[in-house]
């Protein structure tokens, strides 16, 4: 049975004997006598509870007293709260016993670990989180995301909550209409010292926001195991607000605001949508290449090989300011089937092949980075501003920046296999493959494919198959 939120400890404790599959749990103590909270691996690790976990809501969401009522919901099975992942999970912790660094490993277990664990078991794509600066002064906010609409943003570190509640309202209430759509709301989580609450703020409106969850004292056993629960959930409505926010025929938003990234954090990027093209901006360009992410002769050559698959765009300076004008684009891609899905795949390949005949790879290869061809109705890969001569050793931030892992890299270099290998992972949308699907899938996986020629040979085998 699932943790309610006010749950005693020794309640909690019982509550969360599981029994089958070996999976125990229980609260441990920290030196000086405070608890300390971990979760066991054998079972939050595992696929079958991460998708048993990640369903959608069957009730609605879109107003505030449904979101409130989605966030304190209990989950489909138990948090799996244990001791067997302690030294991986807090080792930042250090045992410190000062006031921050004790509900530091809570936190970052239920916003960063969890989350990044339960979306690659469960297979999710649709729902993404990052930390990136929505202003030249901040430090980096986390944000989690539905495809290209924004779900919720996080304050940290802020003396008082009412301070990052104020942060929040500045930056989430004066969003144009469109960028908040069919729904009205958006979510703001705020962390000052060991207190933590969550908001709706609804667009246009200054008045004091609506609290969904809070405050928590996540120096206490009970609000850490509701926090753990509460950052679930709003995975789950994410994942409930797919159809809500992208509907078949209507386009995806793109960033909000500006991004900055780079060693400094001062490398500004921004995206904007005119009449029929998308103009995308680096400032400054210098900085962008002097910390590894490409050079101007790299993405000239990218974006001039104007093949099928890949965006082109005509690039241009204003100082040190780098702007590519490229074509219209549409929707992404739905791959809901196996035969959306592998119509997708190829077109991807396609733009690939030529990248890497040109002796270049791609390096951010993931859904956020395909869109539809308003012309053609075909795939493209869009974000060239990473690109990179094959087969040599990262020397920049795209580790933190990318959906990158453990396997990207072959022998420690970013090879035409490292794009293969993230083409592979973009096939966990659909649970049910076909046999050879799966054979495909595996090979990708195993870097089998010397070349994205050779894996589009392959690939139509598999949609030849589909198609009978």
């Amino acid at each position: 049975m699932p943790v309610a939120a006010g749950t005693s400890l020794a309640d909690a404790l019982k509550m969360l004997a599981f029994g089958p599959k070996g999976w125990t749990r229980e609260a441990e103590r920290a030196p000086g006598g405070r608890h300390r909270l971990l979760l066991l691996h054998s079972s939050c690790w595992s696929k079958e509870w991460a998708a048993a976990v990640l369903l959608p809501f069957q009730f609605s969401v879109l107003d505030v007293a449904g979101l409130r009522r989605a966030l304190s919901h209990p989950l489909p099975l138990p948090l799996p709260v244990g001791s067997a992942t302690g030294e991986h999970l807090v080792s930042r912790s250090n045992d410190k016993l000062d006031a921050y660094s004790l509900h530091e490993p809570c936190w970052n277990l239920a916003f960063s670990h969890l989350w990044m664990r339960l979306l690659e078991l469960a297979g999710i794509t649709i729902v993404e989180f990052n930390r990136v600066r929505s202003d030249s002064s901040s430090g980096r906010d986390m944000m989690l995301w539905m495809q290209n609409r924004l779900c919720a943003m996080f304050k940290e570190k802020e003396p008082k909550l009412q301070q990052a509640c104020s942060k929040l309202e500045e930056k989430l209430v004066k969003l144009d209409r469109q960028f908040y759509g069919l729904v009205p709301w958006m979510i703001g989580v705020g962390l000052a010292g060991q207190r933590m609450e969550a908001w709706a703020f609804t667009h246009g409106q200054r008045t004091p926001a609506e609290v969904l969850v809070g405050p928590l004292e996540l120096a206490k056993i009970e609000d850490k195991l509701t926090c753990l629960r509460v950052s679930v959930n709003l995975l789950r409505v994410a994942v409930s607000l797919e159809n809500v926010f992208f509907p078949p025929d209507r386009s995806r938003l793109m960033k909000l605001w500006p991004t900055f990234y780079g060693s400094e954090d001062q490398i500004k990027r921004t995206l904007r949508f005119g009449n029929a093209v998308v103009i995308k901006e680096i400032d400054p360009w210098s900085e962008h290449v002097a910390d590894g992410f490409t050079t101007l002769e790299f993405v000239k050559r990218a974006h001039g090989l104007r093949a099928e698959g890949l965006i082109s765009g005509v690039l241009a300076f204003e100082g040190d300011k780098y702007r590519v004008t490229m074509k219209e684009l549409q929707d992404q891609p739905r791959a809901s089937t196996e035969v959306e899905l592998l119509d997708a795949v190829h077109w991807i390949l396609r733009g690939l092949e030529k990248l890497h005949e040109a002796g270049l790879v791609h390096r951010d290869v993931k859904w956020r980075n395909v869109m539809r061809d308003a012309r053609t109705g075909g795939c493209v890969l869009i974000d060239l501003e990473t690109v990179w001569a094959a087969g040599e050793k990262p020397e920049c931030e795209l580790l933190e920046l990318l959906a990158w892992d453990k396997h990207t890299l072959v022998d420690g270099k970013y090879t035409e296999r490292s794009d293969l290998y993230h083409v592979r992972k973009l096939m966990n949308v659909v649970e049910d493959l076909s046999p050879a699907a799966k054979t495909f899938q595996s090979k990708l996986l195993g870097y089998e494919f010397e070349t994205a020629r050779a894996a589009l040979d392959e690939l139509l085998l598999c949609q030849n198959d589909s198609a009978a």
